[in-house]
């Protein structure tokens, strides 16, 4: 038991609330360890917040998206996530311009499809006229 508990405590991925609570239960000793609150004045975003300069692509998108009026407005250091939120942002309106292009273009191709039919002309009939050419042409 003594192996156990030395496992347990030893490992830091456990927090102090867990072994409390496993203290609690009577699977150890009956010494409770008191649950540390953590620090109340840090600011752990702050911390952690990674910064980026941005390039002139990113500073367009940046623009672009509307996160900021104009390319002087954009800072010379921005957070990283701010970046990726208007890639982000980018990603989805190129994506939605390419759908909407790709309908156009479906749409224009059935129009003149059927025009096409209508003159009689046909993917069949053309290669059928090309290989009468090109049999000429060997002859």
């Amino acid at each position: 038991m003594s192996v156990l508990n030395s496992l347990i405590f030893k490992n830091k991925l456990f927090s102090t609330a867990v072994k409390h609570v496993y203290l609690q239960k009577g699977c150890c000793s009956s010494k409770p360890v008191e649950a540390k609150p953590p620090p109340q004045s840090t600011n752990y975003s702050d911390i952690h917040r990674r910064l980026h300069p941005p390039n002139n692509l990113e500073r367009k998108m940046l623009v672009w998206t509307g996160l900021y009026k104009k390319l002087e407005d954009v800072p010379k250091i921005v957070p990283v996530e701010t970046i990726e939120k208007a890639r982000n942002k980018m990603r989805i309106k190129v994506s939605n311009w390419m759908m909407a292009a790709t309908v156009v273009g479906c749409i224009i191709m059935a129009i003149t499809g059927k025009r096409r039919a209508e003159r009689g002309e046909s993917i069949a009939k053309m290669n059928e006229d090309w290989h009468k050419e090109m049999n000429k042409i060997q002859k």
